[in-house]
């Protein structure tokens, strides 16, 4: 079975058929969440593979910038650094 992860590119809709529900016959699961920074998506995706049992796994990133942020004591939001 085919793992999808990710951000917005990896979800799966009724309306559309995905191309990697066709690459893997119909045998995939989406645990993608749209507008999300890579922290989240990675987190998500890894707690899925670890309960799961998946032959492949695709992780979409479609856009670098998006990175997780937080507030200081002044509400402020500061950018947590990504190494």
């Amino acid at each position: 079975m085919l793992l999808v992860g990710g951000d917005s590119f990896g979800r799966f809709d009724e309306q559309n058929l995905h191309w990697a529900k066709i690459i893997s016959n119909g045998k995939a699961k989406s645990v993608a969440i749209g507008g999300r920074d890579i922290s989240t998506t990675s987190y998500a995706t890894m707690q899925e593979l670890y309960k799961g049992n998946y032959t492949h796994c695709i992780f979409f990133i479609t856009n670098f910038g998006r990175i997780g942020m937080q507030t200081n004591k002044q509400n402020e939001i500061d950018i947590v650094d990504k190494v």
